[in-house]
């Protein structure tokens, strides 16, 4: 594994142990996660300038719906939309 991987893999399984009581993270994507810092590790492995940030994990606040994933707000949303709820 490269750099970016490592720093995935680590906190994959830190959520994996702490997330069962505290309950932050709702969606993990783990193989997007995994899949994007691959591609990041290539990439630095090729000397592509990718800036100081590349492949650190990040949360979202689901906030939003987010493309191709299930949120909490998206159920939100659906439940208020069919209750009539404003």
């Amino acid at each position: 594994m490269g750099a970016s991987q490592d720093v995935i893999q680590v906190h994959l399984d830190r959520i994996k142990v702490v997330n069962p009581t505290e309950n932050a993270v709702t969606v993990v994507l783990k193989e997007n996660a995994l899949r994007a810092s691959s591609k990041a590790d290539k990439k630095i492995a090729a000397g592509v300038d990718v800036g100081p940030l590349h492949g650190v994990p990040i949360a979202v606040k689901e906030v939003k719906g987010l493309l191709y994933c299930q949120t909490s707000y998206d159920q939100l949303h659906r439940f208020r939309n069919t209750n009539g709820i404003r």
